[in-house]
């Protein structure tokens, strides 16, 4: 009886707004809630039929599509208008984890073309997170295509939040279970496959502008390419880490807006009276975790690639060798004996204020904490660590050539000999040129290999 009368003052005041012919959709809002609650209660324990709910929420998003084309008659109703679409959402949600699989390959792709239509990027994006950390065994079937399409298609708007959303994905192993494996968007290695986006051609022009052209056959994985190489200042990275906020006035801000943010895809951490932007080295540790993950031409990714790792080793050797003065620190040359407190690199030891300075923490004006330069470099040199191990496996993955055998031996000289003297601690780094060792013993051991690269790694291994 409780179902009848909810449905009852739903259905009337969802056809009053539908139809404008109220200013408020406050009682709306309120009747959605509840439900959205009563759905999901003590998991839809109390729900006999499901039919009548994906009836009631296919509604709730012809409601929405209504809003969105009377906006000016609500103008005043911002607030109750987000609060119905987050309900909306959950609702949603709820009913795709709890109905049956008759109901969901039906009603429930029915209702998912909607949300995709009527939602922004960030509640799709939301639900589907939802989705994967409860492990919805449905997640690869349903959710996968419509993230795909997606990710194709508000890729240009939303590519910071959408990229987040993959990392995790990837992160909780999702595509590497039994059932993913069976979706034409996921290969063997369990990459994901993201369609280039193409457009049919209006009729009634046959002639599109470059940049129509350019939007209508996007591609992501060349466009995370692009994204690795667009160049930044990495020795303001290197200043910006240099600070350590007090732990008790540091507040994270969060990812800004899309709106505000997608340009420069940047999150801020904030302190009393100053903020510290710190994007540049999350996102490209996020775009190599999703390069490693999409299906790709192995060329391009190689490509792109080498340019990054070109980039990323020259600006670590230009900012370390602007202080040529601590390599007798860094390299970690002695050990100081007991009781001594200022060494430095005049007699050969390494410990002392000076030391400090390169290895460790040290104060400075206004009782601040810094990073030593040795930490300030470390999250680059991590970095770097990680794209040689792509190119690797990446390597390792395409068709043999000399010309990839060649660049890949060139990028491991480069790091053996002016890289990995000063930062042999870092485990990333240690890991990546393993990965590459082990990538050129492989591509070297074929008969076909260029001698001197055979040459180059056998020196390189005697050492």
């Amino acid at each position: 009886q409780l179902w009848s009368v909810l449905f009852d003052q739903f259905d009337a005041q969802a056809r009053a707004v539908a139809e404008a012919e109220v200013v408020r959709i406050q009682p709306l809002a309120a009747l959605q809630g509840l439900l959205a609650m009563s759905t999901i209660l003590r998991k839809g324990a109390s729900v006999g039929d499901y039919k009548p709910l994906f009836q009631r929420c296919r509604q709730s998003f012809e409601v929405a599509q209504a809003l969105q084309s009377n906006s000016d008659r609500f103008h005043d109703e911002g607030d109750v208008i987000t609060i119905l679409a987050h309900e909306r959402v959950k609702w949603l949600t709820g009913l795709l984890m709890q109905c049956n699989v008759a109901e969901l390959v039906t009603v429930g792709k029915v209702l998912l073309d909607l949300a995709i239509v009527v939602e922004l990027p960030s509640s799709i994006i939301a639900m589907a997170l939802t989705l994967a950390r409860v492990e919805w065994s449905q997640w690869c079937q349903i959710m996968l295509p419509y993230m795909v399409r997606l990710t194709v298609a508000k890729w240009g708007e939303a590519r910071s939040s959408l990229m987040v959303f993959w990392v995790e994905v990837f992160q909780l192993g999702l595509l590497q279970k039994q059932g993913a494996m069976a979706s034409s968007l996921v290969t063997e290695r369990g990459q994901v496959v993201f369609p280039t986006k193409t457009a049919k051609e209006p009729k009634s022009s046959k002639r599109r502008s470059a940049e129509d052209q350019d939007e209508s056959t996007r591609n992501v994985a060349r466009e995370l390419i692009s994204w690795l190489n667009e160049p930044i200042d990495w020795q303001e990275i290197a200043e910006q880490g240099q600070t350590i906020p007090s732990a008790d006035r540091l507040e994270f801000g969060g990812f800004g807006d899309d709106s505000d943010t997608e340009s420069t895809g940047s999150s801020v951490l904030r302190t009393a009276g100053s903020e510290f932007t710190v994007p540049e080295l999350g996102l490209k540790s996020a775009i190599l975790t999703m390069l490693a993950h999409a299906s790709m031409d192995a060329n391009v990714l190689l490509d792109g690639l080498r340019e990054f790792i070109e980039q990323l080793s020259s600006a670590i050797s230009s900012i370390s060798a602007g202080h040529t003065e601590d390599s007798a620190y860094l390299q970690h040359v002695a050990a100081a004996p007991a009781g001594c407190d200022a060494m430095g690199p005049s007699d050969g030891e390494i410990w002392g204020d000076e030391a400090s300075k390169a290895l460790g923490l040290h104060s400075a004006k206004a009782d601040r904490l810094y990073w030593g330069r040795y930490h300030q470099l470390h999250p680059m040199v991590g970095l770097l660590g990680r794209a040689l191990k792509l190119q690797a496996t990446a390597t390792m993955n395409a068709p043999a050539s000399s010309q990839s055998a060649e660049r890949l031996m060139d990028a491991w000289t480069l790091t053996l000999d002016s890289i990995l003297p000063t930062h042999y601690g870092n485990p990333s780094l240690f890991d990546g040129l393993c990965k590459t060792a082990e990538a050129l013993w492989l591509l070297t051991a074929s008969d076909g290999a260029a001698p001197i690269v055979k040459q180059k790694l056998e020196a390189a291994l005697s050492l």
